[in-house]
C-alpha cells in the first residue's frame, strides 16, 4: 500500500504480483490483497478481495469492512450487499466520517 499511495505503482503491482503467487500456492492473501488495491484506488478489486475474504471466512474481514481504506466503496451496491450477505446490514445505514480516499500523487513526489 505504501508504494501504492506513494505513486510507485510498478512497486505496489509487484507486490500483487508476489501475492498472486502466494495465492496460487494455497495462501489466503485477499486482505493483504486488498491494502494494495486500496492504494491504488482500484474499488472494483477491493470489492472483490472482500468477496474472496468473506468466502475464505478470513477473520480479519469484519476489521476490514469498517476501515477508513474501504470508505471510497462504502457507498456502492457491491459492497452493502456484502455487509448483507455478512449480516452487517445495519452497517449500510451508519454515517461514516471522515472519509478516505487514496491520495493522488505523483511518482518521487515525496523524494
Amino acid at each position: 500500500m505504501a508504494y501504492a499511495i506513494t505513486g510507485q505503482h510498478d512497486m505496489a503491482l509487484d507486490c500483487l504480483a508476489e501475492l498472486d503467487a502466494l495465492e496460487r500456492a494455497g495462501r489466503n492473501v485477499a486482505t493483504w490483497k486488498l491494502h494494495v488495491y486500496a492504494g491504488l484506488g482500484d474499488a472494483d478489486q477491493v470489492i472483490r478481495c472482500l468477496e474472496v475474504a468473506v468466502a475464505e471466512r478470513t477473520s480479519s474481514t469484519l476489521f476490514l469492512v469498517t476501515h477508513p481504506y474501504v470508505d471510497f466503496v462504502r457507498k456502492g451496491p457491491r459492497f452493502i450487499a456484502l455487509l448483507q450477505k455478512m449480516g452487517l446490514e445495519y452497517l449500510t445505514t451508519r454515517s461514516w466520517q471522515p472519509e478516505w480516499k487514496p491520495p493522488t500523487t505523483t511518482p518521487g513526489a515525496l523524494s
